[in-house]
């Protein structure tokens, strides 16, 4: 006998042709970390490190238990404080910390266990900061980020997916 396991994955093109939320807000900037300007991360250079700030915003008070899936764009390289250490421009921002955080080559996770909601956050937000370096020349996808509440799926909001070049 012979037994046969396929995997798939990808991404959800209904999910991330636009932005949508249902009870969470997320909103994603970028900010290039040589000059501290706003981007919109549709044209780089090969080694521009780029801060990535997710806010996240709640309304509601009950108990909330939220994930933060974040794909790292192709092209891109994602920093491990770890390795690194923990950056000023991330370490002096304002933040509800997660009690789990992986840093992986493909994305950034993130999860939640807020008891009393959005009296749990800053004024009913979060934000959650990472740092990506480009480090391949091309044209990429730049993937939707996701953040639900892991129990009650319908809670959910996501981001727009775009496209980046990265410029030799």
């Amino acid at each position: 006998a012979m037994f046969l396991t396929i995997n798939a994955s990808g991404i959800n093109k209904r999910l991330s042709a636009a932005q949508s939320h249902n009870g969470v807000v997320l909103n994603s900037h970028y900010y290039d970390l040589s000059s501290g300007e706003n981007i919109d991360l549709q044209t780089v250079k090969v080694g521009t490190e780029v801060l990535v700030r997710h806010k996240i915003e709640i309304t509601n008070g009950t108990d909330v238990e939220l994930s933060l899936q974040a794909p790292i764009p192709a092209g891109f390289e994602l920093e491990i404080p770890r390795l690194s250490g923990i950056r000023p421009e991330v370490a002096d921002l304002a933040r509800t910390e997660p009690r789990f955080e992986e840093f992986r080559d493909d994305r950034y996770l993130a999860a939640w266990s807020l008891k009393h909601g959005y009296r749990d956050l800053n004024q009913g937000e979060s934000t959650i900061a990472y740092v990506m370096r480009a480090v391949t020349p091309g044209e990429f996808i730049v993937p939707a980020a996701r953040v639900e509440d892991m129990y009650r799926p319908q809670y959910q909001a996501n981001t727009a997916e775009g496209r980046v070049v990265i410029e030799p």
